[in-house]
């Protein structure tokens, strides 16, 4: 575990490694949808600390990446504790989804 620890805080997941993360948690949630996601959002975002307490912060060109494929849940969470880079909080504006 502890190697797994030092390349996440040495390099920045991609893509693939993020959104790993989110399925997991939506694992453990049992969540099917966005809805499940919400009413457990506390556990989700607990869940997200856990996994990405130690990660390079997130690019804006990851995130946009996000976005695009619609993991809105995840890029909200992300904000909110705080895992994106300066560059990125800046360019994600959308206050809707950061209700």
């Amino acid at each position: 575990m502890k190697q797994l620890t030092l390349l996440i805080e040495t390099k920045e997941l991609d893509i693939e490694q993020l959104t790993d993360l989110n399925n997991r948690a939506w694992d453990a949630l049992h969540a099917h949808s966005g809805n499940d996601i919400r009413a457990n959002w506390d556990k989700y975002k607990q869940i997200i600390d856990r996994l990405t307490k130690n990660i390079v912060p997130v690019s804006a060109k990851i995130v946009r990446q996000l976005e695009n494929d619609n993991y809105h849940s995840l890029i909200k969470v992300l904000v909110q504790l705080n895992r994106v880079s300066r560059h990125a909080r800046g360019w994600y504006k959308n206050p809707e989804l950061m209700k």
